[in-house]
C-alpha cells in the first residue's frame, strides 16, 4: 500500500497516472503506419490460459485498426537467445514505426535487445515499449531459487521436468550478468511500466507461496519485487490488487488507453 500511495503522490509519476485515468477507452482508429509487436511471458505456449500469449493484446489492437502480432519465442527459452529473432521480426516490418508490448519474460529479452543491438535500423524503428509485469531486472524468486545447493539440485530437477535448460532459468536471476549493464536505453523510445500492485489478499492461490517468499525484499506481484520490474527512465502506471498474471477486468480497457496514448 505504501509503494502505491508513493507513486500516486509522487510529482514525477501522477501526471501519467492521471492522464490513462482520464483518456477513453475505445476501439477508435489509430495510426496505421505503426506495428505492435508482442513478447510473450515463459511457458506462454504450454499454459495459454494464464494470458501470456498476448492475444488480448493483439484483438485490442485490431479493433483499433492497427497491425500486430507476437514474436514467437522459445516458450521455455532464456532472455538472451532471442535477439536475432526479434531484430529479423523489426527488420522485416514493412511499417516505419513498432511499439512493443513484453509480458513478464519479454521485458528482459526486449532489455537485452536495446542494450546490445549493433543494428541502428532496429533500434531507430522502435519508437515505444509497454512493459508488463516484466521481469526487466531479473527476479528475486529465481534468486531464491538457486541460492542453495539443495534449491539448485530441485531447480535442475524442475527445469528438466518442463524440458528447459537450467543455464536459460538462471538468466532471469537479478544477479545475472545480463543485468549489469548500465547502457542507457535510446532517448526516442518512450517507456511505460504496467504493474500490478497486490496485497496477500489479492494473490491468487497458486502464488501465495511465491509472493511470501520474496516478499522480505519489499512489495511484489508473486513473482517479481516491483521495483525489478522497472524500466527507468520510463513512466509507470500500478494496478491495485492485480498480480504477476495480472487477470483484472481492468486490462483490457487500459491497453486501448496506452495504445491511444502511444500511437
Amino acid at each position: 500500500m505504501t509503494f502505491y500511495q508513493a507513486l500516486l503522490q509522487s510529482n514525477q509519476y501522477y501526471p501519467f497516472i492521471e492522464r490513462v485515468q482520464n483518456e477513453l477507452a475505445a476501439p477508435t482508429p489509430l495510426s496505421t503506419d505503426t506495428k505492435i509487436f508482442i513478447l510473450p511471458a515463459m511457458l506462454y505456449k504450454e499454459h495459454p490460459e494464464m494470458g501470456g500469449d498476448g492475444e488480448l493484446a493483439t484483438r485490442i489492437a485490431n479493433a483499433c485498426g492497427v497491425g500486430a502480432a507476437t514474436i514467437h519465442t522459445r516458450s521455455l527459452g532464456g532472455v538472451t537467445e532471442s535477439l536475432a529473432q526479434i531484430e529479423e521480426a523489426v527488420l522485416n516490418e514493412p511499417r516505419e514505426k513498432v511499439l512493443f508490448l513484453t509480458i513478464s519474460r519479454g521485458g528482459p529479452q526486449l532489455r537485452y535487445l536495446l542494450q546490445h543491438s549493433k543494428n541502428t535500423k532496429v533500434l531507430k524503428k522502435i519508437i515505444g515499449w509497454i512493459n508488463l509485469c516484466g521481469s526487466s531486472n531479473g527476479s528475486k524468486l529465481v534468486d531464491e531459487m538457486i541460492s542453495t545447493k539443495i534449491s539448485r539440485l530441485k531447480t535442475k530437477a524442475l527445469s528438466r521436468a518442463f524440458g528447459m535448460r537450467y543455464s536459460d532459468f538462471c538468466e532471469m536471476a537479478s544477479n545475472h550478468e545480463i543485468f549489469e549493464s548500465t547502457q542507457p536505453y535510446p532517448e526516442h523510445i518512450r517507456i511505460i511500466n504496467v504493474i500490478g500492485v497486490p496485497l496477500k489478499c489479492h494473490i491468487q492461490r497458486n502464488l501465495i507461496k511465491r509472493f511470501s517468499r520474496i516478499e522480505k525484499y519489499g512489495p511484489n506481484d508473486g513473482i517479481v519485487v516491483l521495483r525489478d520490474s522497472l524500466v527507468l527512465p520510463g513512466e509507470i502506471y500500478p494496478q491495485w490488487g492485480a498480480d504477476h498474471f495480472f487477470r483484472s477486468s481492468e486490462l483490457s480497457p487500459l491497453l486501448y488507453k496506452l495504445f491511444r496514448i502511444l500511437i
